[in-house]
């Protein structure tokens, strides 16, 4: 299972920092990009 999750902006890997669990139940991960300081929630 590939679990990487690329920039919208520049397109480099982001890498996943914390994790969250949603009002339902889901986990969730925060994923963020150093070169753009851009946080992406999945």
């Amino acid at each position: 299972m590939d679990d990487s999750v690329r920039c919208p902006q520049c397109n480099r890997l982001m890498y996943t920092d914390v994790d969250f669990y949603y009002d339902d139940g889901r986990l969730g991960h925060m994923y963020s990009c150093d070169d753009c300081l851009i946080t992406l929630s999945k």
